[in-house]
């Protein structure tokens, strides 16, 4: 054969790159490997895999973050030595767990490879055209349920979840997961357009993130917007932008989501005042007589009776707590119940994460229901699953965010312990803070992930940190370059 296949692929991606001046990597990378589906991510990995299986072999491993080998080679020893379990279960999830690891370490090395080999304009097109696809995406997602409930603002039919207010949880852009992850990584380009003083994708940026109707990630975004006007260098233009951006926000929720507005500002007060939320709206729909919790109990009485749950349900207060300050409760406890678990934690998988909640079959993945063994630890199940449980089983206005157990931080400290979540801030933030421009965008982007972090699990997800590490990357290539532009002059 005159050509091997890594030869026929190489020149068809610098055809393609050079004739649409975009890298065809990145776009697998941000369109498909991003992707909620386990099994789509695994395909656009295989794919990108082969487009840089040249270049992975050039390119030092050690320039790229450590705490994505450290993390997983120590939890091959706690395989083995702590709380060993060698089930059918408890073995499939730890390859795949493994395989999350392993795949995040290629994702973020292909990620410094292509910026790296990458003219800065090809790199800006092929971010620019995922911006466009999300916001396509974003934009048929409304238009979809606009033609369901039959109106041209579903935001303020009143109508019940998943429409009315709620309509935003459904616009999940590109991802095809959870309305948060599009929300979020909306935020992070937002702020990247806002510093590039680049108003057109500036917007195209922050709509998908309006039509979620997050108001967490929207709150988040103010306050990045806050930070990167302190940090820059250019304030009087970043100024200008996160005006303009406040003018749009405040707009939208007034005259297109007033319902949300109202909600958001009621949770504020109830958060700076310490009182529980006393929304009158939701308390309108329920018996009057009884109060929240017993409602809520009720709900969840009747709903045990129809279901296939054997075993009962733990009953929360998420009246006066919500399920994710219990959460953090637990967490500490557990962490407190062992020195081994302290500085170790529970293990991949066994106490708070995306592979806990797969295989223990509370979620829909069909892959990890139907065709992998169950598995789930006894820690698992008697703290963070037993809160989740009680949520989805209890009455819908207990259904969002501040009541689910979902965060980063339950999971680097209570499956890797005070290790893990050393290694994340030592071996992952301090990487890039330490060779990023500080009077950039970078500095915004880490409080903008570590505000993310407290709602869902964002390290084996593949999708926000990718976002994030490519910005980064972008970041110090430039400071690079201006450098060595300084040293040359």
């Amino acid at each position: 054969m005159p050509y091997s296949t890594n030869h026929l692929i190489q020149v068809f991606k610098n055809k393609f790159s050079d004739k649409f001046n975009i890298d065809i990597s990145l776009i697998v990378l941000l369109c498909v490997v991003t992707q909620h589906s386990f099994l789509i991510k695994c395909f656009g990995i295989f794919i990108i895999i082969l487009l840089n299986f040249r270049s992975l072999w050039t390119i030092n491993i050690f320039k790229i973050p450590f705490f994505y080998t450290i993390i997983p080679s120590l939890e091959i020893l706690k395989f083995f030595f702590l709380d060993p379990d060698f089930s059918n279960g408890h073995i499939a999830q730890f390859l795949i767990g493994t395989f999350y690891w392993l795949v995040s370490l290629i994702i973020c090395w292909i990620i410094y490879v292509r910026v790296q080999e990458n003219e800065q304009n090809i790199t800006e097109r092929s971010l620019q055209l995922f911006v466009l696809l999300n916001l396509i995406f974003s934009i048929t997602q409304i238009a979809h349920i606009c033609f369901i409930e039959g109106v041209i603002n579903p935001y303020n039919t009143g109508h019940a979840h998943p429409y009315g207010m709620s309509s935003g949880d459904m616009i999940n852009g590109i991802f095809h997961g959870v309305h948060i992850t599009n929300a979020f990584v909306s935020v992070l380009l937002t702020i990247y357009y806002t510093y590039r003083r680049n108003i057109r994708f500036m917007l195209f940026a922050l709509f998908p993130l309006l039509l979620c109707c997050s108001n967490y990630a929207t709150i988040v975004l103010v306050i990045g917007l806050g930070i990167l006007i302190l940090v820059s260098s250019d304030r009087k233009h970043v100024l200008k932008f996160s005006l303009l951006i406040a003018t749009i926000i405040v707009g939208f929720y007034c005259f297109i989501t007033p319902q949300n507005a109202t909600y958001t500002a009621t949770k504020i007060t109830s958060i700076l005042g310490r009182k529980p939320i006393n929304n009158e709206q939701y308390i309108a729909s329920l018996d009057k007589k009884n109060n929240i919790l017993k409602v809520a109990q009720t709900t969840l009485s009747k709903k045990n009776e129809d279901s296939n749950i054997q075993k009962p349900i733990k009953v929360y207060d998420f009246v006066t707590k919500s399920g994710k300050s219990t959460s953090y409760k637990q967490t500490v406890n557990f962490l407190a119940s062992q020195p081994k678990y302290l500085f170790l934690g529970a293990g991949m998988g066994r106490f708070s994460s995306s592979l806990a909640f797969d295989f223990s079959g509370v979620t829909n993945h069909l892959l990890f229901k139907n065709h992998l063994p169950h598995y789930e630890s006894k820690i698992f199940t008697e703290n963070h699953k037993s809160i989740y449980l009680f949520m989805l089983n209890s009455n819908i206005i207990f259904h969002s965010e501040s009541n689910k157990p979902l965060s980063t931080y339950n999971q680097l400290l209570g499956e890797y312990g005070l290790i893990g979540i050393a290694s994340f801030f030592i071996l992952y933030l301090f990487y890039f803070f330490k060779r990023t421009d500080k009077k950039s965008y970078s500095i915004p982007i880490i409080i903008v992930v570590l505000f993310a972090f407290n709602i869902n699990y964002y390290i084996e997800s593949i999708n926000l940190l990718v976002f994030y590490e490519l910005l980064s990357f972008i970041n110090i290539k430039e400071k690079w370059f201006k450098q060595k532009q300084a040293d040359a002059n």
